[in-house]
């Protein structure tokens, strides 16, 4: 890139960060730290939404480079939440550039701005959101669901959510969410049932209805998931899934997966998945190598291809560094290149540049 061309990209990322602001989510390498499943942080045992208070006590102890204890609170303490409810106000914004050979492209995007509640009596709890999808203008609910715990390691959960695959890494374009069917704003309404154990955990959901939105639509089916932690700092996951349209042409992911903490401050996060659809066989893969030389700074690799359809677009392949920082409680930025290229497809390389900001009350 041109100095020029940098100078611009410079200012669109100064005005994005600026202008926009973005979700608490799920973060499978705190098992660097000893967690072995989400429920320790959020309400949803799958991970993901809305922070319980532990979950924002921690991102102060554990993910922050600076902050008081206060700030790390709901609304940064200015008032006290009742036991049973954990709210959050949810906002996840993108500035990014496409180079390609003779053209750049700038663009902001607003990802996700929604409120977030969960009230929560004894063992039962009600949680929803509302907020606005920029891709379509309008307002919408991308998850509401009753959830149960039967015990303390055993429950069940019915409504709108995604059904627990894999990673459940926070980046929705990444080829192992976005090509698998779990994109933004395509939860699916499912009943589920979950075991959270202290080395085991396993969730069964059967897929009662696709989102509109989904990439799948009109698919139902059962997902699988299972996980195994141990030596308190790795652990390693198989999933599975079949879907299909009025019980026709199946859709089947089988995957592994993997987070692995080998010191505190540098882990790997890695998933591979097998698709087969419409006699259609293919590949996604995704891979994290992360150091954290300092608490709340991050400086990451991250590698993915997907080839579920080679005969036809050849398989692409996207690579890259980048930078993660969560300076203060509910503040994440994220800076990252990544270079693409698809085999069969003359022309296909693509550079992509991004910032990202995620803010949380």
């Amino acid at each position: 890139m041109t100095l020029a061309r940098w100078s611009v990209l410079a200012i669109a990322i100064l005005i994005n960060l600026i202008a926009s602001a973005p979700e608490a989510n799920a973060f499978p390498e705190m098992v660097r730290h000893g967690y072995a499943n989400c429920v320790s942080c959020h309400v949803n045992l799958g991970g993901g939404g809305v922070l319980n208070e532990y979950g924002r006590a921690l991102s102060l102890e554990a993910l922050s480079t600076w902050g008081t204890e206060k700030e790390a609170q709901t609304a940064y303490g200015l008032f006290t939440s009742p036991e049973w409810l954990n709210a959050a106000i949810e906002t996840r914004a993108l500035g990014y550039a496409l180079e390609q050979p003779d053209t750049l492209t700038l663009s902001t995007v607003l990802m996700q701005a929604d409120a977030e509640a969960a009230v929560t009596l004894g063992g039962f709890s009600v949680v929803g959101t509302a907020g606005y999808f920029e891709t379509e203008g309008a307002f919408i609910s991308r998850r509401h669901y009753a959830q149960y715990r039967l015990s303390d390691t055993v429950a069940v959960r019915a409504g709108k959510f995604y059904p627990v695959y894999g990673l459940m890494i926070a980046e929705h374009t990444s080829f192992i969410r976005r090509n698998n069917g779990f994109d933004q704003a395509q939860e699916s309404y499912n009943l589920e049932a979950s075991y959270v154990g202290e080395n085991w955990s396993g969730f069964i959901t059967g897929i009662l209805e696709s989102n509109e939105r989904s990439l799948y639509n009109e698919e139902k089916g059962v997902a699988l998931s299972g996980s195994y932690f141990f030596s308190n700092r790795f652990k390693l996951g198989l999933s599975a899934q079949r879907t299909s349209v009025n019980g026709n042409t199946p859709r089947v992911l089988l995957g592994a997966h993997a987070a692995l903490g080998f010191t505190s401050r540098f882990f790997y996060l890695g998933e591979l998945d097998w698709v087969d659809q419409n006699s259609k066989e293919g590949w996604t893969s995704y891979q994290r190598v992360d150091l954290e030389p300092i608490q709340g700074l991050h400086f990451f690799v991250t590698d993915e291809w997907v080839d579920s359809n080679r005969k036809v677009a050849g398989a692409t392949h996207r690579f890259g560094p980048g930078i993660q920082f969560f300076p203060r409680p509910h503040i994440e930025l994220q800076f990252q290149a990544q270079w693409q290229s698809t085999s069969n497809i003359p022309d296909s390389n693509l550079g992509i540049y991004s910032a990202m900001l995620n803010y949380y009350l």
